[in-house]
């Protein structure tokens, strides 16, 4: 169970990687002007990768970011997050996507470390999640999943019923 303080936890909201930002010092034939940008998906991917931030570059040269991340089983895409004629949004709800794997990163530093992966077998309530890690696979809950230093999320899209 992780022993990180309130305000050292930081939760991955679902806007994170879509919202728009603003762009400073734009201009347009010298003038100032305003702008801004936002990525949106074009098609729905089957299988969709986060990356997250996990190491960082400074005048002291690169370092992990340990702070605990929480990110949830289903991560669901806004409407405002698709592009105008995504492919594969249908219907009026948001896009949901199921978590299948995490790998993580055990260490300290860039340099050195380990990597594992926890996957998550079946579908629906039948599903369990095993931890992998080298030669060693044991089956593990849900919460144990979410203890661990992600690195890498893989989430599965849901197709709903029509």
């Amino acid at each position: 169970m992780s022993t990180a303080r309130p305000s050292a936890l930081w939760t991955m909201p679902s806007t994170l990687f879509f919202d728009r930002e603003t762009l400073e010092g734009f201009t347009v034939k010298g003038l100032s002007a305003a702008a801004s940008r936002q990525t949106t998906l074009q098609a729905l991917p089957a299988v969709l990768v986060l990356h997250l931030k996990r190491f960082t570059f400074d005048q002291n040269g690169p370092r992990k970011v340990s702070r605990p991340i929480r990110y949830g089983e289903i991560l669901r895409i806004h409407k405002s997050h698709l592009a105008t004629g995504c492919v594969g949004a249908k219907g009026k709800g948001s896009p949901a996507y199921q978590l299948v794997a995490v790998v993580s990163h055990h260490g300290h530093t860039l340099t050195g470390g380990h990597y594992t992966c926890d996957v998550r077998v079946g579908s629906g309530g039948a599903a369990d999640w095993w931890h992998c890690d080298d030669t060693r696979v044991s089956r593990v809950t849900p919460a144990d999943v979410k203890t661990r230093q992600a690195y890498v999320l893989f989430y599965e899209r849901v197709v709903e019923a029509a």
